[in-house]
């Protein structure tokens, strides 16, 4: 058998997350074109469902979903790094909501504390 990123990486991660639990959804069986980056029915239930702000009104996961597509075909002016920077911005920090309270909704990531990982320096 030759090694490749298929059968060394992308096979052993996949592996690797069915055995703590995860559903493995072949590329067919997802509600997208082949084209489209993002699986929008299950980021728009995922946003509601982590968010009590979008779950209290389900259409600001439509306008979450519109600002990422924005940053994903930004891609061509603004370049790969600044696009990342910028979705990674949103997930991470959220997004300021167009209301007059200015809250901060769709918050993916919080974390109160940094996680160790093995074999960093920093870690003591």
């Amino acid at each position: 058998m030759s090694f490749d990123e298929a059968n060394t990486i992308r096979d052993g991660i996949r592996d690797h997350l069915q055995k703590i639990g995860w559903e493995y959804v072949p590329r067919t069986r997802l509600p997208r074109s082949e084209g489209d980056v993002l699986v929008e029915p299950y980021l728009r239930e995922a946003l509601i469902q982590l968010n009590p702000e979008i779950a209290a009104r389900p259409d600001r996961a439509d306008e979450v979903i519109y600002k990422l597509r924005t940053i994903l075909l930004s891609v061509q002016s603004e370049g790969l790094v600044r696009s990342n920077e910028r979705f990674a911005e949103i997930v991470f920090a959220g997004i300021e909501d167009s209301g007059t309270l200015q809250e901060k909704i769709m918050g993916f990531v919080q974390r109160e504390e940094p996680v160790a990982v093995e074999g960093d320096p920093a870690v003591a």
